[in-house]
């Protein structure tokens, strides 16, 4: 229990390990990072969605 809450609040920095990812693998599309990141970060339990919206975000910034 005590993990998935640090997980959470890191997850909550804008600079995180996802957002990380994402902008190291920006030359994916987003599909493809969307298949990634559900393989590299499968303790998140992010799904497809959340992944999406996401790297629409930091792609924004």
């Amino acid at each position: 229990m005590h993990q998935a809450i640090e997980l959470h609040f890191s997850m909550l920095a804008e600079d995180n390990s996802v957002t990380k990812y994402i902008k190291n693998y920006a030359h994916l599309s987003e599909a493809e990072l969307m298949k990634q990141l559900i393989s590299v970060f499968p303790t998140l339990g992010y799904g497809d969605q959340q992944y999406i919206e996401i790297i629409r975000q930091v792609r924004k910034a």
